[in-house]
């Protein structure tokens, strides 16, 4: 993941902080809802990154965005993937 670390120099949108704190950038508490409700209230708050596990609390969002490749909004773009042992973790970026 070190070479992504540039990419949470921006607002990271997330369930949990840690991310923003390990890279000392900004942490927006995301929302449940609605997955198109919630986009538009990250790009609204200026977020630039949503990063999203498995570990989280499942919310709609979540379902699409670790789902399919093909049911991910065309406003994200993936940035990176990973999986640790059980856990699947994504970071997109809103566009």
């Amino acid at each position: 993941m070190a070479r992504n670390a540039e990419a949470f120099a921006g607002t990271n949108y997330s369930q949990g902080p840690d991310l923003a704190f390990l890279f000392s950038s900004k942490h927006l508490w995301m929302a449940n809802g609605e997955p198109e409700d919630v986009l538009r209230y990250a790009r609204y708050a200026g977020a630039g990154y949503i990063f999203v596990t498995s570990r989280d609390v499942p919310t709609p969002l979540n379902k699409v965005l670790l789902g399919n490749e093909e049911q991910i909004p065309p406003l994200l773009r993936l940035l990176y993937e990973t999986t640790d042992g059980s856990a699947r973790c994504r970071l997109f970026q809103i566009n």
